[in-house]
C-alpha cells in the first residue's frame, strides 16, 4: 500500500508536464523503430545507461508485441557510422557538389529568359520592323498602298510604345551567384561533419541525426540466453533524408488507456506470445522521461537529400547490437 501511494505521487507530480528536450540523453529520439509493429522504441533508463524499448510494448503494459530492446549508445554509435559512411564520406561530398552544381545549371537556364531580357528582344524586333515599315512607307506610289503600310506602321509604333512602358516597370533581377549558392550549400554539409566529430557528445551526434533525417528500423528475432528465450536484434534498415519507412508506422493513439481497450489488435502482427500482462519499463526517477515523438515531435524531412534516396541496408551484428 505505501508503494502504491508513493507510486501515485509520484505519477501526480509528472502529470501534465511536458517532456524534457535533452538530445544529449535521446538521441536516437523519434529515430528508431520496431518494424514488427512499426512503433517507435522508446528511451528507457537501464544499468546507469538507456535503452531503447518497443513502445507498443510499454504501452500495452506489455500484452502486445514482444520485449524487444536495444541499447541505446550502441544504437546511437552504430547509427552514427553509418552516417559517417554514407552522408559524410569525402567522395559522397564532391558527389554532392556535382549534384548541386549540375541543379544551379539547370535553374540558371530555366531562370534565364528573364522578363526583362524578352522585352528587350521584342522591342528590338519590333522596331526592326516599324524601320522596314517606313520606308515601303516612303516606297508607296499609290493612295492605296500609302494606307495599308500607314496602317501597319502605326501598329507597329503603338505596339513598340507599350513594351517600351513594359520595360520600364519591368523590375530588375537581382544578380545571383550561383558558385556562392553551392559554397553556402556545401557549408551546411561541413556543418555536419563537426557535429560527428566527437562521437561521445551525443547532443552534437542528436542534431546531425535530424539534420540528415536519419532513422533505424530494427527487426528482432527469438534466441536462447541460457534458459531463458530473449529478443535480439537480427537485422534492420537505415533510411535518410526523405526516404520513406521500409514498413508501415504506427499511425494511431499512442496513450495507454486508448490501448487497452483494443483486445489485442496487433497481437499476432507483432509476434506477441500472448504473455501475461505486465508493468511497463518505467522512465526512472522523477524529471528523467525523455521525448519519444509522442508528444507533439515531428519527424522533418530533412534539407539535404541523398542522392536516390535509396534504403540503405544495415548489417547489425558486426557493430555489437546482437
Amino acid at each position: 500500500e505505501r508503494a502504491v501511494a508513493a507510486l501515485d505521487v509520484r505519477a501526480g507530480t509528472q502529470r501534465g508536464k511536458p517532456r524534457s528536450r535533452e538530445p544529449g540523453r535521446n538521441p536516437l529520439g523519434a529515430r528508431v523503430f520496431d518494424t514488427a509493429c512499426g512503433w517507435p522504441m522508446y528511451r528507457v533508463p537501464y544499468n546507469g545507461s538507456f535503452r531503447y524499448s518497443c513502445g507498443l510494448y510499454g504501452q500495452s503494459s506489455g500484452g502486445r508485441c514482444s520485449h524487444n530492446t536495444v541499447d541505446g549508445p550502441t544504437a546511437a554509435r552504430f547509427v552514427l557510422a553509418c552516417v559517417g559512411q554514407r552522408v559524410l564520406a569525402p567522395s559522397f561530398r564532391d558527389k554532392v557538389r556535382r549534384k548541386l552544381e549540375e541543379k544551379a545549371a539547370r535553374e540558371r537556364g530555366a531562370t534565364g529568359a528573364d522578363p526583362r531580357a524578352a522585352l528587350e528582344k521584342s522591342l528590338a524586333e519590333v522596331r526592326r520592323q516599324r524601320e522596314q515599315a517606313g520606308r515601303n512607307l516612303g516606297l508607296a506610289t499609290t493612295p492605296d498602298q500609302f494606307a495599308a503600310v500607314s496602317g501597319v506602321f502605326d501598329e507597329l509604333k503603338a505596339r513598340e510604345q507599350g513594351l517600351e512602358r513594359q520595360l520600364r516597370s519591368a523590375p530588375t533581377p537581382p544578380p545571383r551567384d550561383a558558385a556562392a549558392e553551392v559554397e553556402a550549400a556545401m557549408a551546411g554539409l561541413d556543418r555536419l561533419n563537426g557535429l560527428a566529430a566527437d562521437p561521445g557528445d551525443l547532443a552534437a551526434v542528436g542534431h546531425l541525426f535530424a539534420g540528415v533525417n536519419v532513422r533505424l528500423f530494427i527487426g528482432f528475432a527469438k534466441a536462447n540466453w541460457g534458459k531463458r528465450t530473449v529478443n535480439r536484434v537480427a537485422g534492420g534498415v537505415v533510411t535518410f533524408g526523405a526516404t520513406p519507412s521500409p514498413v508501415p508506422l504506427y499511425a494511431g493513439p499512442t496513450g495507454r488507456r486508448a490501448l487497452g481497450g483494443r483486445d489485442h489488435e496487433h497481437g499476432d502482427a507483432c509476434g506477441s506470445d500472448s504473455a501475461p500482462a505486465r508493468e511497463p519499463e518505467g522512465s526512472g526517477r522523477e524529471g528523467d522521461s525523455l521525448g519519444n515523438g509522442s508528444r507533439a515531435d515531428r519527424i522533418r524531412t530533412c534539407d539535404l537529400l541523398v542522392p536516390n534516396q535509396a534504403l540503405y541496408q544495415a548489417e547489425l551484428q558486426p557493430v555489437g547490437l546482437s
